[in-house]
């Protein structure tokens, strides 16, 4: 009886382990049955008891509380066996996995939704809220590519499996994208009218920045560079539900879905704004074809001339944004001679102010000049064909040029001195006897000085590393490099006589300065080379160079010569030196 009892309690305790081991794989209505097979199994034992000790049964009561006491154990022991209370996982985890992330790169959501279990939403399969984001969601949908890496990992009716996914960055866009956003807003400045563009407060219309960033998006999110993708590894874990393995989308994985961020919406319209914040009024750059004949017709209707200083000034303050941190030598307070008038003109691209003022005793007419692209300084010569026979007045050339304001150059026809380039073309060499002044692409001024260059080859080389444009011939350099340059014998213009002297100077970048020193009707003597040096000097030029005088020696605005002229007769002449304005006749 004793050996019956201990093989009893035995049996017990191994169906209690089996018991225990399956508590953690029961779901459900499983675990239900268990419950009640342990309250059937307690109320068998229980009656055993009740027969055997309580009744007294004798053999029969014995046998019976065996019996009820068996048949309990005997269902624990089978159960775990039989599938009847633990659900055992079937199938391959790794192949849901497969299949899964195969419909995410078919983008078939549907099929994806089905193999995930609850909170299964991934963000992709959203419809995009505008064109852009439609972009976006375009590239990142194609853009996904994984592997499976190692084994799976299973526990139970839980698996876990980490996987290799390649994937488009969407924050990788971000520096590109607002670099291309104000590329394409400049393109669109450049391309269009400025009153299509800006409101009368220099304020982009509405449209214009979203039609830049929209392109932006099209070129860089469009072209997909290897950047933009990103490599990361997840751990993805599965649960056995309902007789199959289910996705669970953690938050990592549906990070990697959604591009590297919380959500493409939000991300989509974070990303527009930080593309435009920096966003500021970009001027819009006209230049001139180098290759034009002529520049664009000038505005007639800004000309204008006047005696009043404040009117100039109306003007002056018109063109801060030309001006710039440029400093005008010009203002209200010059003492003009007998209140003469003083000539302007002001447009987007040039300001051109003339006045006749007494300099140390000398009658001079002066111009200054402020533009807003090198090719706006231009040179003219007659027929528009080097050497051409037939000279014209200087103002015929403005007029055919379309000068804004113009003055005479060096009369290269009527002598051979100096080195000639026009157009970028060397048509003379001759580097013995005079100082050349060069203006290269960006309208600054250079200079070589007579003997210089020792040959043809030499000078074409300067000319090419110089980029040099155009060249004038008479000189001599009056200041260099902010210095007065002293000269004491030249072989042109009698420089130690008084005579009408003629000199361009340039300030600083696109800031020029012209002077003449006229004779007056006899009232007036003229002005040495000297004196031409110290006044250049003294009005902050960097460089200057005098150009052929006497009667030649002439300002131009709106067609007709502002400064006073020897004899009040102009000279016929070959050339001159002008500047346009660079807003297309179209524009104005």
């Amino acid at each position: 009886m004793k050996n019956a009892f201990e093989n009893f309690m035995s049996i017990l305790a191994e169906a209690l382990l089996h018991l225990s081991e399956s508590f953690g794989n029961m779901q459900g209505l499983s675990f239900l049955c268990v419950k009640i097979l342990i309250i059937v199994t307690v109320v068998f034992i229980v009656g055993a008891i009740f027969l055997s000790v309580v009744r007294k049964g004798g053999h029969i009561s014995s046998v019976l509380t065996v019996l009820f006491a068996s048949c309990g154990v005997l269902l624990f022991l089978i159960a775990p066996y039989s599938g009847m209370l633990v659900v055992r996982p079937s199938g391959n985890p790794a192949e849901v996995i497969n299949e899964f992330m195969t419909d995410i790169c078919d983008q078939d959501y549907e099929g994806a939704h089905a193999l995930c279990g609850d909170n299964a939403a991934f963000g992709t399969e959203r419809i995009p809220s505008d064109d852009i984001e439609a972009v976006f969601l375009e590239k990142l949908k194609n853009g996904y590519s994984y592997q499976l890496i190692g084994n799976t990992f299973m526990d139970g009716l839980t698996a876990k499996q980490y996987i290799k996914v390649r994937y488009f960055y969407l924050p990788a866009t971000e520096k590109d994208l607002k670099e291309m956003t104000l590329s394409i807003l400049d393109a669109i400045v450049q391309d269009s009218q400025k009153k299509d563009v800006y409101d009368e407060n220099n304020n982009y219309l509405p449209g214009i920045t979203d039609e830049a960033y929209s392109q932006a998006v099209l070129q860089t999110v469009g072209n997909g560079k290897d950047y933009f993708y990103r490599t990361e590894m997840v751990e993805v874990e599965l649960n056995f539900v309902d007789g199959v393995w289910k996705m669970q989308m953690n938050d990592a994985l549906r990070k990697v879905l959604n591009g590297g961020v919380d959500s493409t919406e939000y991300f989509c319209s974070n990303v527009k704004s930080n593309a435009l914040e920096d966003v500021t009024y970009i001027p819009k750059i006209y230049m001139i074809d180098e290759a034009a004949l002529a520049g664009p017709v000038p505005n007639k209707d800004l000309f204008g001339e006047t005696t009043d200083p404040m009117e100039v000034q109306a003007v002056v303050d018109s063109a801060s944004e030309l001006i710039g941190d440029h400093e005008l030598r010009w203002n209200p307070d010059i003492e003009r001679i007998n209140n003469t008038k003083i000539s302007y003109y002001c447009d987007e691209t040039i300001l051109a102010i003339s006045w006749r003022q007494r300099i140390d005793g000398e009658y001079c007419n002066v111009s200054e000049v402020i533009i807003a692209d090198p090719s706006q300084l231009r040179r003219k010569l007659a027929g528009d064909t080097f050497g051409y026979p037939v000279q014209q007045p200087a103002t015929a050339l403005a007029a055919e040029s379309n000068a804004v304001f113009a003055l005479n150059a060096d009369y290269y026809k009527f002598r051979y001195n100096g080195i000639c380039v026009y157009q970028r073309q060397l048509y003379r060499c001759e580097m013995k006897t005079v100082d050349t002044c060069y203006f290269d692409e960006n309208g600054n001024m250079l200079f070589s000085r007579a003997g210089q260059f020792s040959s043809e080859d030499e000078v074409k080389k300067f000319i090419d590393d110089n980029n040099v444009l155009f060249s004038v011939s008479f000189g001599p350099i009056l200041v260099d490099n902010g210095e007065i340059c002293e000269t004491k014998t030249y072989p042109l213009g009698n420089i130690n006589e008084n005579y009408s002297r003629s000199s361009f100077g340039q300030i600083d970048e696109l800031h020029y300065l012209m002077v003449t020193i006229n004779r007056t009707g006899g009232h007036e003597e003229g002005g040495r080379i000297a004196n031409s040096a110290i006044i250049m000097h003294d009005f902050g030029c960097e460089k200057a160079y005098a150009l052929d005088g006497g009667q030649t020696a002439e300002h131009i605005m709106d067609k007709h010569f502002v400064s006073h002229v020897d004899w009040s007769e102009e000279r016929m002449v070959s050339d001159i030196i002008y500047f346009a304005t660079a807003i297309p006749d179209s524009q104005e």
